[in-house]
């Protein structure tokens, strides 16, 4: 049996627009394998994970993330992923930014 706890779901809040706009996601629509860019001027840790339309954790990508001088890269591929809507989630110190990711 499954058991499902809080801490599986994210929940959906109000994003950092600024650090939104720097966070780019192509292909986007995508088969599953797409690539993250982001422009960033702080050297603060940056986590990146992907959700499923519930709130609920499909993939941690912080670890995928490659940093070179002020460009933060990731080529992501899932795991055999249901067409729909996903969300990357992007945490830099302070800042929250969230970002869609449609799913063909």
């Amino acid at each position: 049996m499954y058991a499902i706890s809080y801490q599986d779901f994210v929940p959906l809040e109000a994003s950092d627009d600024q650090l939104a706009e720097k966070i780019n996601i192509f292909p986007n629509p995508t088969n599953g394998q797409f690539k993250i860019s982001m422009e960033i001027s702080d050297s603060e840790q940056i986590k990146a994970k992907i959700y499923d339309i519930t709130g609920k954790l499909i993939q941690d990508v912080s670890g995928d993330l490659v940093h070179a001088d002020s460009k933060v890269t990731a080529d992501v591929n899932l795991d055999h992923p249901r067409s729909g809507i996903y969300f990357l989630r992007v945490e830099m110190g302070t800042k929250t930014a969230t970002r869609k990711i449609i799913v063909k």
